[in-house]
């Protein structure tokens, strides 16, 4: 009876310790497929298209009333060649649609309407639609570098103004197309990002939701502080920044594209023109999509 006793506790006890290995690894095998096995390089292919189509809505009080701004962008970005660690791409605005409404006046244009591209406004907006410009894509960052430029420096600070104070301190709408998650991050882990561009500081906060299969969802928090200078129609223009937003973001994780991204802003700004000071508070928020060919 004790021998049959130690037998059948020798068979148990063997049966919690394969057990016990059999849950380790499961737990190893859980972990590993919820950490992000991501790529450390953003990977395109000579060819490939990204179109990126953003909407902007824009509620803004200033000391003159409330104006409401609704903005639609189209922009391509055609992948030319690879460079080593870059790719060289062009980017191109393809489309443009936006209802102003403020003090008094309702303004709307619409790029694909023949009588709006001979408006006053089609003809102020001409120079910044099918108009390509090339850069540099660095892989490992998502870094765009301008290598020629075709818009003229004015149109170019004016539409950098616009995408600042609507979607998080960039000034180019590729900037958010592609995102490396950092190696051996999991569901639940944040990291941080700090950029400084033309007198802005932005700090963005990532925390990955969940990854299901190649594609992950992550939560993004940050600041935008800082002053920038415009010359806009020969005047110049200081515009002191102060935003906080959150949103988020849907990434393959196996190419460093992003697919959505989704920001909600509330600003406190000024702009100081020719001694003149107005304080305008707004709420923008925003999404874009990408779609990759």
């Amino acid at each position: 009876m004790v021998a049959y006793f130690f037998l059948n506790y020798f068979c148990i006890n063997n049966k919690i310790k394969r057990m016990k290995k059999s849950l380790s690894i499961a737990c190893l095998f859980i972990t590993a497929i919820t950490a992000a096995q991501s790529t450390s390089k953003i990977s395109l292919k000579k060819g490939q298209s990204i179109t990126a189509t953003s909407t902007v809505n824009t509620e803004s009080e200033l000391s003159m009333g409330t104006t409401k701004n609704d903005i639609a962008l189209t922009n391509v970005m055609n992948v030319l060649d690879e460079k080593g660690n870059n790719y060289i791409v062009t980017v191109t605005a393809t489309k443009m649609k936006m209802e102003m409404e403020g003090m008094g006046q309702n303004i709307s244009f619409d790029s694909d309407k023949k009588e709006d591209k001979e408006s006053e406004i089609g003809q102020s907006v001409a120079g910044k639609l099918n108009v390509t410009d090339t850069f540099e894509l660095e892989k490992s960052t998502g870094k765009l570098t301008l290598i020629n430029l075709k818009k003229s420096e004015e149109e170019t600070n004016m539409s950098a103004g616009i995408s600042m104070m609507s979607g998080g301190g960039e000034d180019q709408p590729f900037n958010g197309a592609f995102l490396i998650i950092p190696s051996n991050k999991k569901i639940g882990d944040s990291w941080e990002e700090s950029i400084s561009n033309k007198g802005l500081i932005t700090k963005k906060t990532y925390t990955i939701k969940s990854i299901e299969k190649s594609i992950a969802t992550i939560e993004l928090t940050g600041t935008t502080i800082g002053t920038i200078e415009q010359e806009m129609q020969g005047m110049t223009m200081n515009i002191t920044m102060d935003s906080k937003f959150k949103g988020g973001v849907k990434a393959d994780i196996t190419t460093g594209t992003v697919i959505e991204s989704t920001n909600n802003q509330d600003s406190n700004n000024s702009m100081d023109v020719m001694g003149q000071q107005m304080q305008v508070a707004s709420k923008i928020n925003s999404t874009t999509l990408f779609t990759v060919k």
